[in-house]
């Protein structure tokens, strides 16, 4: 996102976004004021004026879902880069030539850690012949079932399977807080922050991913700096997105608003 200009400039996970006037577009149609960022980015914002960020100066907002995004706040302020790029975690390469990522490189963090890395790795498994004993629970519509035990494979699927024990779901859920926990680690040493806050759907599904990836990152991390961080989970759930949106109103719409009276 280029915040500045208002257009989208590239996203993976939407097909043909590229140089999208995001925000001229929805100014035109909404005639009202609009402020674009990084989903992440915002995220962190929210967390640091409604979470538990509050307190601190230096720290990381960790977004694991879909995909894997961070904001990161140094010294109190959004961190943007020089082209609005900082914080693409997920896209830090952890396995060289390890498996294909929706942005087109290979071996990076959401190609291993991510929901739909997940859920993409047991339907690979499936096809390759391993047991995947398919959860059946009232939370599960019949549709979403599917024929017997081969139905619509997701990551929530998955965290399902995992708390009933089955041996591939769990197996993914551990490889994948492993490789999250090299992300992480590498993070708190490039960074030094206080606080790494994570949210997203992964983080809260299965306490199987929490358990590997604190131990990964224990193991990885230069030990003073593990130390002086800590890793919390996000208080604001799932309303940690529009609880950034908000932020990034107060922290950018007010002054722009004010300035054009």
């Amino acid at each position: 996102m280029d915040p500045e200009k208002g257009v989208v400039q590239r996203s993976p996970h939407l097909k043909g976004w590229q140089g999208v006037p995001l925000k001229s577009f929805l100014e035109k149609r909404l005639k009202l004021p609009v402020f674009i960022a990084n989903d992440a980015s915002a995220a962190a914002l929210g967390e640091k004026l409604f979470g538990q960020g509050r307190r601190a100066e230096n720290f990381v907002y960790l977004t694991v879902s879909t995909g894997i995004g961070s904001g990161i706040i140094l010294n109190g302020r959004l961190l943007l880069g020089a082209s609005f790029g900082a914080g693409e975690i997920g896209h830090t390469v952890i396995f060289p030539g390890g498996e294909r990522c929706g942005c087109g490189q290979s071996g990076c963090l959401e190609a291993y850690s991510s929901g739909t890395a997940i859920a993409q790795y047991v339907r690979r498994e499936v096809r390759r012949g391993r047991r995947f004993k398919f959860p059946l629970t009232p939370t599960l519509s019949p549709r979403g079932r599917g024929k017997g035990e081969g139905g619509e494979i997701t990551a929530e699927i998955v965290a399902l399977a995992a708390e009933a024990g089955d041996p591939l779901a769990l197996e993914v859920f551990r490889q994948a807080g492993y490789f999250l926990g090299i992300g992480l680690a590498n993070t708190i040493n490039l960074l030094n922050p206080e606080m790494l806050i994570l949210g997203g759907s992964v983080v809260k599904s299965s306490r199987f991913f929490w358990a590997s990836m604190s131990q990964s990152l224990k193991q990885h991390a230069w030990p003073s700096l593990h130390r002086a961080c800590r890793v919390v989970k996000t208080q604001l759930g799932d309303r940690v997105g529009d609880l950034g949106a908000l932020a990034l109103v107060f922290s950018r719409g007010f002054d722009d608003i004010l300035s054009k009276r």
